[in-house]
C-alpha cells in the first residue's frame, strides 16, 4: 500500500470511529434498517494461536475472543431471530422485527459445536448450521482440501492444468484463467467424476497437503447435540460442490435432505439450504424449490428488504471476516463491524437473480 492510499485508510477508519462514539452509526442503522433483516455468514470458530486455527483458512476463521465481541455488537444493535421465524415470516405467519439478524454458519465443522455453541447459549443467540450431509462424520474431504491449497496459492495453475489433462479434459476444454473461482469449480466437477483411487493420487500432488487436511468435520454426536440444543440443522449441499457446475444436482439437494433428516431422526427434512460456494442459478434455483426448500440462502453481500416485515424466500448473506473488523494487534473494532454491515445495499433477491460467488 503506498503513502497515500494508506492515509486514506487511516483516515476512513478514524472517520468510522468518530460516528461510533457519536452514535452516528447507532441512529443511521436505526433509520436505514428498520425494516430489513441482515444475515451474517460464519465458518470457522477457533481460539487463536492453536494447531488447527494456524492450518485453517485465514478468510473463512474467526477466533472465540472475536466471535465474542460480535456475539455482544448483535445483541446489542439487533432483534436476533431464529430460522423458523424467518421461514413463518415470509408466509402468513408473524413479520419479523425492526432490525432483525440472523446469524447462520456454513459447512458443519466441529469447532462449531465445541466453540460457538458455549458463546450462542450464553448470549442467548439463535442459529443454522448449513451442513454438508457427506462430511458429518467423516475426514476432511478431498475436495475441501483442493480448495484450501488453492486459497493458499499450493495448488498452481500449472498444477491445475495436469489436473484437469489427467482428468479427460482436453486442450479444447482448458480454462484459460486459474485465478478465478469459476475455473477451479469447473476444474473440481470433473475431478469428482474419477475414482477414489485417483482423486488419492491427485491429492498427493499438492506441495503440503496434510496441512490442509488438519481439520474436523462435524461428528453425528455433534451434529445431534446442536440440533437438541436448538440449533437449526440446514443443507449445504451433499458433497459442497457448487451446484451449478455438479452433473446432477438434484441428487445434491434430495439426498441432503433426507441424509440430515435421517441422521437427526425427525420427520420433517431441512427447509432451508445455503448454496455451496455462493454458486448458483436459475436452474438451481428452480430445482431447489422443486425439492422441497422453503428458503435459499446466497452469498450475495446485501441486507434483505422486507415488506412490512415479510423478508424474500431468497436471501443474502454477510461474511464476517477478522481482517475487516479488527486493527493489525488483531483487537476487535466495533465501529469497523459497524460500517462493514449498516452501509451495505438493501435489496431484494429474486429467483431471476443470479449472484455473486465467493469460494
Amino acid at each position: 500500500m503506498d503513502a497515500r492510499a494508506h492515509m486514506t485508510s487511516r483516515m476512513r477508519t478514524t472517520a468510522s470511529q468518530t460516528a461510533y462514539r457519536i452514535g452516528a452509526w447507532e441512529i443511521y442503522h436505526r433509520i436505514m434498517n428498520r425494516d430489513n433483516l441482515t444475515v451474517v455468514m460464519f465458518h470457522r470458530i477457533l481460539p487463536s494461536g492453536t494447531p488447527e486455527s494456524k492450518n485453517a483458512s485465514r478468510t473463512w476463521t474467526v477466533s472465540t475472543r472475536i466471535f465474542e465481541a460480535c456475539l455482544q455488537f448483535f445483541v446489542r444493535n439487533y432483534n436476533m431471530v431464529s430460522l423458523a421465524q424467518v421461514a413463518e415470516a415470509t408466509t402468513e405467519g408473524a413479520p419479523l422485527p425492526a432490525r432483525s439478524l440472523l446469524l447462520t454458519f456454513d459447512d458443519g465443522w466441529a469447532d462449531n459445536a465445541i466453540h460457538a455453541l458455549p458463546m450462542l447459549e450464553k448470549y442467548n443467540v439463535p442459529s443454522v448450521i448449513f451442513t454438508v450431509a457427506g462430511w458429518v462424520d467423516q475426514p476432511v474431504p478431498w475436495n475441501e482440501i483442493a480448495m484450501r491449497a488453492w486459497e493458499e496459492g499450493c495448488l498452481s495453475s500449472e498444477l491445475c492444468k495436469q489436473w484437469w489433462t489427467l482428468a479427460g479434459g482436453g486442450a479444447e476444454g482448458m480454462l484459460s484463467s486459474w485465478d478465478q473461482s469459476k475455473g477451479m469449480h469447473t476444474l473440481l466437477a470433473r475431478v469428482a467424476e474419477l475414482p477414489d483411487s485417483q482423486r488419492k493420487q491427485l491429492l498427493e500432488m499438492i506441495p503440503e497437503m496434510r496441512r490442509f487436511a488438519d481439520s474436523s468435520p462435524v461428528s453425528l454426536h455433534q451434529l445431534r447435540d446442536l440440533h437438541a440444543s436448538g440449533v437449526a440443522i440446514e443443507s449445504h449441499g451433499l458433497t459442497h460442490l457448487p451446484l451449478p457446475f455438479t452433473k446432477n444436482p438434484e441428487h445434491e439437494l434430495r439426498e441432503s435432505r433426507s441424509r440430515l433428516a435421517a441422521m437427526l431422526r425427525v420427520e420433517n427434512a431441512p427447509i432451508a439450504i445455503s448454496f455451496p460456494h455462493g454458486r448458483y442459478d436459475a436452474s438451481v434455483l428452480r430445482l431447489a424449490r422443486q425439492e422441497g426448500y422453503q428458503l435459499m440462502f446466497t452469498s450475495d453481500g446485501c441486507v434483505n428488504q422486507c415488506d412490512r416485515g415479510r423478508p424474500s424466500a431468497l436471501l443474502g448473506r454477510i461474511p464476517i471476516m477478522e481482517q475487516a473488523i479488527t486493527n493489525s494487534e488483531g483487537d476487535f473494532r466495533p465501529a469497523e463491524l459497524a460500517s462493514w454491515l449498516f452501509r451495505r445495499p438493501a435489496r431484494r433477491l429474486s429467483e431471476g437473480h443470479v449472484g455473486s460467488a465467493h469460494v
